[in-house]
This record gives C-alpha cells, sequence and structure tokens, in this order.
C-alpha cells in the first residue's frame, strides 16, 4: 500500500518538475525570439514584445561645422555601441526629429553608417529612424539627396534644387563627379572651368586618399567618401568626408619618428604639419600626397572664404582674412571632414583683373 502511494507521489513530482522545467526552456526560447511569455493569474498568458531598440538622439544643431562637440560626441557613442560583441541583432534608431538646424555633412556621416557599415558588422544590427519635424530642416534633408540613399515607407518626394549637387558617394577618385561639379560652378557664375583647376587637382586627391590609405582592417566603417554642393547666392559651400582612418591615425602608424622630431601632441597639429606636406605619402607615388598641401596652398587664395577640417580630436580652421586657428576636441570623429566656402564674387574679381593687367 505505501509502495503504491509512494509511486503516485514520485509521478505527481515528476510531473511538477517537468511543467517547471518545460515553462522555463520556452521562457527563454521565447526570449530569445524578441518577446516573453508572462502568465497572468486567471488570465490568458500574453506575449509582451521586448524593446529591442538601441536609441542615439541627434543634438538641435545637427552640423560639424556650427555644432563639433556634440555632433561628433554623437557619432562617437554610436560607432563605440557598434563596435561591442554582440550574440543577437540589435536595432539601431537614429531619433533627427528634434533637429532645428542641419548642414548636410552630418547626414552623409549617418548615411556612412547605415549604408557602408563594414562586412562583419552587417548581421549584427539593422538601423531605422524618423525625419525631422521642422518643415525648413525637412526640406534640406529632400533637396540634399538623403532618400536616395535610405529607405522610407512613407510617400515622401524626393525634391531637387537647381542650387545643389546632391550627395555623391565613391570608394576611388571619380573624374565624371569632379567634372559635373566643375561644370555646376562654371555655370553658376562666369567663369570658364579652367578656373577652377585646383579645384578638381584637390577632390580627384582626396578620393583616391580614400581607396589607397584612409583605412584599416579593423575599421567599423568600409573605406568610402560621401561629397556635398550647395550654394547660396554667391557663396559655393562644399563638403567632403572621408570615413577612413582619417589624417592623424595614418600619420601615427607611418610616422613615428618623424613626430617625434616634431614634436607633435595634439590632433589638430597633426593635421596642419600634414597640410604644410611635413609627411610623405605612403605610397611613395610621384603623384601622390599633392592633397593637402594643394588645400592648404588654395586655402590662401582671396576667394576662399572659409576652409575647415576635422579628423579624429582635431580641428583646423583657416578663416576669409587667412587666419588660422587650431582646436582639440574630447571626443573622437572616425575619418576626415573638409569643408570649404568659395566666394564666386571674389573669384571673377580676380578674373577681372588678370585681364585688366593683360
Amino acid at each position: 500500500m505505501k509502495k503504491d502511494k509512494y509511486k503516485k507521489w514520485l509521478k505527481r513530482r515528476n510531473l511538477k518538475n517537468l511543467k517547471i522545467r518545460t515553462k522555463k526552456r520556452t521562457r527563454m526560447k521565447n526570449k530569445r525570439r524578441g518577446y516573453s511569455l508572462h502568465s497572468i493569474k486567471n488570465k490568458t498568458p500574453k506575449r509582451i514584445q521586448f524593446d529591442n531598440k538601441k536609441r542615439f538622439s541627434a543634438p538641435e544643431i545637427f552640423s560639424f561645422i556650427e555644432n563639433p562637440m556634440q555632433t561628433i560626441e554623437f557619432f562617437d557613442k554610436i560607432l563605440k555601441y557598434l563596435s561591442v560583441v554582440r550574440k543577437n541583432k540589435k536595432e539601431i534608431f537614429f531619433d533627427i526629429s528634434k533637429i532645428q538646424r542641419l548642414t548636410i555633412d552630418a547626414l552623409m556621416y549617418l548615411i556612412a553608417i547605415v549604408n557602408n557599415i563594414s562586412e562583419s558588422y552587417k548581421l549584427k544590427y539593422s538601423f531605422s529612424g524618423n525625419f525631422p519635424q521642422n518643415p525648413k530642416v525637412m526640406k534640406l534633408l529632400k533637396e540634399s539627396g538623403f532618400l536616395n540613399y535610405v529607405k522610407t515607407n512613407k510617400a515622401i518626394i524626393n525634391e531637387k534644387a537647381n542650387e545643389n549637387i546632391q550627395i555623391r558617394t565613391g570608394y576611388n577618385s571619380n573624374t565624371d563627379i569632379v567634372k559635373s561639379i566643375i561644370d555646376f560652378l562654371s555655370e553658376k557664375s562666369s567663369l570658364k572651368i579652367t578656373e577652377f583647376r585646383d579645384l578638381y587637382e584637390i577632390f580627384i586627391e582626396l578620393m583616391s586618399n580614400t581607396f589607397h590609405h584612409a583605412y584599416n582592417n579593423n575599421s567599423i566603417l568600409a573605406k568610402v567618401w560621401y561629397l556635398f554642393v550647395e550654394r547660396e547666392e554667391n557663396i559655393v559651400k562644399l563638403s567632403f568626408i572621408d570615413v577612413g582612418s582619417g589624417i592623424t591615425n595614418t600619420i601615427r602608424k607611418k610616422f613615428t619618428e618623424r613626430i617625434k622630431i616634431l614634436g607633435l601632441t595634439e590632433d589638430s597639429k597633426y593635421i596642419m604639419s600634414a597640410l604644410k606636406g611635413e609627411f610623405r605619402s605612403r605610397t611613395n607615388l610621384k603623384y601622390r600626397n599633392k592633397g593637402l598641401p594643394t588645400v592648404y596652398k588654395y586655402s590662401k587664395k582671396r576667394e576662399i572664404r572659409k576652409l575647415e577640417i576635422i579628423s579624429e580630436k582635431g580641428i583646423y580652421k583657416v578663416d576669409e582674412n587667412g587666419k588660422e586657428e587650431l582646436e582639440d576636441l574630447e571626443k573622437t570623429l572616425q575619418g576626415t571632414l573638409y569643408y570649404w566656402e568659395i566666394d564666386l564674387n571674389k573669384l571673377e574679381g580676380d578674373k577681372y583683373d588678370k585681364n585688366k593687367n593683360i
């Protein structure tokens, strides 16, 4: 009799333990799928979706040029988060709804993160986001060509502005794109395309730098460049972003002895030294290493209203009077941003003065 009771008790206990183990396995399995099974007394079990999104909110002034500290911090947080090894796929959500002031340089970097993340990271993350609520900012976003690089469920017309060359991208030098920029500048001024020879050379060199040595195998972002050109009355603004290793990182790796001789410590001084041609190109080719010195030489021309270069933790600036300014940052920008403003009136005036002297 006692033996039968024991068998019944043992059976009940085993069934109870089996149910506990089954519930635990089911709970863990559902958690991996992205939802959890919560049992509520006297109610049907309810599936609750996990919030598997990591949200990053852009600053109100989303611009490397006008707000470098907060904009670089925004991207620095994203890249640091992406660099952490994760078991499960994670969705990254970009909240750009609160932006009140936008320049396209920041948008191009955002596109690079979404579209040019390295192959080893692509399977680990997905990206989504929203749009600016400010109508003027949204109009600028549409005119920039941003929508050509992202997918959206909304029926949004991709506007094209006559005063802009929309965002372009590539991996190496692209003479067709550079020619379209020169043609654009020539068309918007009374100047021949030959007047923009220096600018043509600069763009070709910067594009080539991306392909040749502005990258390392550990980079989160694949080697790529983006550019944008806009015109406001007689001022032309040109932005070029290379998301590779950056000027200072390349110098540190290849010119250790030279750095000691020059006594460089701050990133801004690395940039200035590279502009002045104090470092030879890694490729050792005669036609290489012209880009940065040519940029420096070009910045001294009367028609250059502004030049700004940001790389890693350094900023190099030249104002319309030719005054140089160095600034160092706490956060790191992976890659290099080049930004110019050209005064077409002064460029046309130089042409008039040349003709007059002839």
